[in-house]
């Protein structure tokens, strides 16, 4: 058998299966699972729903990191079988999501969501700061695809709790919908910093973030929710920005400095 043959294939399957399920599932339309308690509509911490589309590059990403994973040439590539089962238990865990939010219960959306993040955070990270130099195959079939995942659940994660978790009775910490939604924000803008800085601010990773906290403001200038929501995360996001541009322009200059 060939080295982590079953590794390789669980992680194209799972691939696979995040592309195949959503059009299976939801057909008509995402339609959750029903709660305890109605919803109350959209909260600020929710991205307008254009923002969502992100998915499509992220499950696309994926596949790709899958079929070049599962090349024999690879089989006994090091860094490939390090992060070759978190990706997998990643990918498998997307697809036990959807069918959660579809069938539910909807409250099990947030473990399994959380363990979505831990699993392809740490195969990012560890991509990210994988001895040697990087290359071209390796960048943008292995560290991108793994940056889009993460950068999206790095912020998805925070807001599927703020969604669903009121449903079941979740008080907010007695805060209003308004402040809980400002300590959502700041809260996933603090675990994104820690991510970018320990990736070596890497660029998809953090365009990713900036993405998704730019629908959080459209959603709330589009729906008048919170003015304040909407300011925090903007600015949060133009920092981002900015920050990335800089360290950017620091690495190209590093880079010329080398090769001078």
């Amino acid at each position: 058998m060939a080295p982590g043959l079953n590794r390789r294939a669980a992680t194209l399957a799972f691939a696979v299966g995040q592309v195949a399920l959503p059009g299976l599932l939801f057909a008509n339309g995402f339609e959750p699972a029903q709660a305890p308690r109605p919803s109350a509509g959209p909260t600020p911490v929710e991205p307008a729903g254009y923002a969502f589309i992100i998915w499509g590059l992220i499950y696309l990403g994926a596949l790709a990191y899958a079929l070049y994973q599962a090349r024999p040439t690879l089989a006994g590539d090091p860094l490939l079988a390090r992060i070759g089962w978190l990706t997998a238990g990643g990918y498998g865990l997307t697809c036990l999501w959807l069918v959660v939010a579809r069938v539910g219960p909807l409250w099990a959306t947030v473990p399994v969501i959380t363990g979505m993040l831990c699993l392809l955070a740490r195969a990012f990270l560890i991509a990210c700061r994988w001895p040697g130099r990087a290359s071209a195959g390796r960048r943008w079939l292995v560290t991108t695809p793994l940056a889009l995942f993460a950068g999206w659940l790095t912020a998805a994660t925070f807001v599927n709790a703020a969604e669903v978790l009121p449903l079941y009775g979740f008080g907010r910490f007695g805060l209003s919908v308004e402040a809980f939604s400002l300590g959502i924000v700041a809260a996933a803008s603090l675990l994104a910093l820690v991510i970018l800085r320990l990736s070596r601010w890497n660029l998809a990773y953090g365009l990713t973030v900036a993405w998704a906290l730019g629908g959080i403001v459209v959603a709330n200038l589009q729906r008048d929710l919170s003015t304040a929501v909407a300011l925090l995360a903007g600015g949060i996001a133009l920092g981002l920005l900015v920050a990335l541009a800089i360290m950017a322009a620091r690495m190209m200059t590093t880079r010329r400095g080398r090769m001078a």
